[in-house]
């Protein structure tokens, strides 16, 4: 559904609770490691569902910039047990 640009489709299989997160992996000093200070949790974002659907309303505008030329996608298949 992503590679075809099938957003609403990809929106109605996902829970109504779900947390769609990236977030940065923080830098802390030599000094603060050894103190066990962690640093803050940087968010770049931490998308509810509505946030998402925003998201993809604004895709279909057709004015969301940062998607020309397409984000690429990659296919993983993980977490497999046999």
């Amino acid at each position: 559904m992503l590679d075809d640009w099938k957003f609403r489709d990809w929106l109605d299989t996902l829970a109504e609770d779900i947390s769609y997160t990236l977030r940065t992996t923080p830098n802390a000093q030599t000094r603060d490691r050894r103190r066990s200070v962690e640093p803050p949790t940087t968010w770049v974002f931490n998308d509810t569902k509505d946030l998402l659907e925003r998201r993809v309303a604004r895709l279909e505008t057709g004015m969301a910039w940062a998607e020309e030329p397409p984000s690429r996608t990659t296919h993983m298949v993980s977490n497999v047990i046999v």
